[in-house]
């Protein structure tokens, strides 16, 4: 899954249209409302196509404040863009996820749309669907969030709704994946609006299992028994399985057309600025990844849209460090130099494959699938038959053979051979280890930390609950004191609210801003429920 922020045209529109409709019920005098009624101007939009809005946002990542969080992406620069790489708060771009609530609002008018009638029940079920799916991206960001009031303004006049505790939430969401994924009925309405699988009921059924298998393993370290029942309910083939090719991965093919927003810093007038994280760049060079020399380059002229002459060598690439802003950058040990002024030469997202315009967005693939369910078998909670070592490497040859992320050309096939997938799993390094639990542990989740490349909301996740890949604390000198402080581990563990939340809902706010993971303050270092500190 991944966050996107609010689709300001879309809501100019829909406000344009409510303020259209109030001035035409204020201007009818009795006996005059069909004179007064356009018949070109519809009232009400079909909730088929409200869906496909909603599953677009779900693909656009326009969030990238995690992305250094999980030291992938990383800005030398000052200032907000350099956010996750400072560890500081900045409400612009902290609060950015609370546009989640846009792509609710939508889920609700469909929601609203539909219940009580029975013609339409697979669309009103995938939209249950989709409400959990945001409510758990919120609070796996901020914590206790507004949910059994949310969104009661209009119809119940609720303004101020309470916020709910998190861990309230996780059970309502968790009921509700389990109950809309039981009532899809291949037998009764297809959704041929639906982006993401045209109406199959048999993959929504998947995608369903799949995101209660995310929830389940959430609560890893917070409650291992819980977790592992709700890892069962979800792999219950009576149930209809899991996401487990790559035809099941949940995909939004964007165009030339509709460009992809997850990679647009590639793109944008501060293209130049924006860095492969040496951790992911080490980590690729030093188990001889195929995927890296499709990934990750660097340009002569990164100021220019092509990036001038691109060298895509994995042995000339150079990834950027943590904790250092404009001035400092030259103390690192590795420094390349600058190309002109604070520009540096430090490796980038190639932009002819994986950073393309026309690329397409991932939101969840068979391969993080495959990936939990080794997880979840060296724990011990599954015994399918299966062994964790099969669905290791089938995780990882999956992402490797993904369509789209490694080629120049729109939707082609993985240039990655059958051989190079059987060399890279040899590896010393990546070689999966029967012998020792943890050392599995740590190469399953390092794994899912590289295939969850440009979707830094699900990596981040991952990272607090499982605590691989091991990274190197970032100790930035201007960083935000919760997260310098003695007892937090140096990086942030979640979101704080929103300046708009303590202006316009501020009694709420501040009650559950006491109640943040248990220390009674709205900071960067705070946990969300399941992101308990280990021993």
């Amino acid at each position: 899954m991944k966050f996107k922020y609010v689709n300001i045209m879309k809501t100019k529109h829909i406000i344009a249209l409510l303020f259209a409709l109030m001035i035409s019920i204020a201007g009818c005098d009795k006996g005059f409302e069909e004179l007064n009624k356009d018949p070109l101007s519809p009232t009400t939009l079909d909730p088929a196509y409200i869906l496909a809005g909603v599953q677009d946002d779900f693909g656009g990542d326009g969030w990238h404040y995690p992305a250094a969080i999980v030291q992938q992406i990383n800005l030398i620069i000052s200032g907000q863009e350099a956010a996750g790489n400072h560890n500081i708060e900045v409400a612009g771009f902290a609060g950015a996820a609370w546009g989640w609530y846009g792509s609710l609002k939508q889920i609700y008018d469909i929601l609203r749309q539909l219940e009580g009638t029975t013609d339409r029940t697979n669309l009103y079920n995938m939209a249950r669907i989709m409400k959990a799916w945001g409510y758990m991206g919120l609070v796996d960001t901020y914590g206790d969030v507004p949910f059994t009031e949310a969104m009661k303004a209009y119809p119940d006049g609720l303004w101020y709704p309470k916020y709910d505790k998190m861990e309230d939430i996780y059970l309502a969401i968790e009921s509700e994946i389990k109950a809309a994924t039981d009532a899809l009925d291949a037998t009764k309405d297809k959704v041929t609006n639906d982006m993401y699988f045209k109406g199959d009921i048999a993959k929504w059924k998947k995608l369903g299992n799949s995101l209660l298998l995310v929830l389940g393993m959430r609560y890893t370290k917070l409650n291992p028994t819980k977790a592992a029942g709700i890892v069962s309910t979800a792999i219950d083939p009576a149930r209809g399985g899991v996401l487990t090719t790559n035809a099941d991965n949940v995909i939004i093919p964007y165009n030339a057309t509709q460009n992809c927003p997850s990679n647009g810093f590639c793109r944008n007038s501060t293209r130049q600025n924006w860095h492969v994280g040496r951790p992911l760049v080490d980590f690729m060079k030093n188990n001889n990844d195929p995927r890296m020399q499709y990934l990750i380059c660097r340009y002569s002229n990164p100021t220019s849209t092509d990036g001038g002459t691109r060298n895509s060598n994995p042995a000339d690439q150079i990834g950027c460090p943590y904790g250092y802003d404009p001035t400092s950058i030259q103390n690192d040990p590795l420094y390349p130099g600058t190309i002109s002024s604070n520009i540096w030469k430090y490796s980038q997202v190639n932009r002819q494959t994986a950073g393309r315009a026309d690329s397409w967005a991932y939101v969840m693939t068979a391969a993080q699938i495959q990936l939990l369910l080794a997880d979840a078998t060296v724990r011990g909670w599954i015994s399918t038959g299966t062994t964790a070592q099969q669905y290791y490497e089938n995780g990882i040859t999956l992402v490797m053979t993904q369509k789209d992320s490694y080629t120049t050309v729109r939707g082609a096939d993985s240039p990655i051979t059958a051989g190079e997938i059987t060399n890279y799993l040899a590896e010393p390094n990546i070689a999966f280890n029967t012998t020792n639990s943890e050392k599995a542990l740590e190469q399953i989740n390092t794994q899912y930390w590289a295939a969850c490349f440009l979707n830094w909301w699900e990596a981040w996740s991952n990272y607090r609950r499982s605590g691989y890949p091991v990274l190197q604390p970032n100790r930035y000198p201007g960083a935000d004191v919760a997260v310098l402080a003695s007892n937090n581990d140096g990086f942030i563990h979640r979101m704080v609210y929103p300046n708009s939340e303590y202006s316009y809902n501020k009694e709420n706010v501040e009650a559950a801003s006491t109640r943040v993971g248990g220390i009674g303050d709205d900071n960067l270092a705070a946990r969300v429920f399941w992101d308990i500190k280990l021993p």
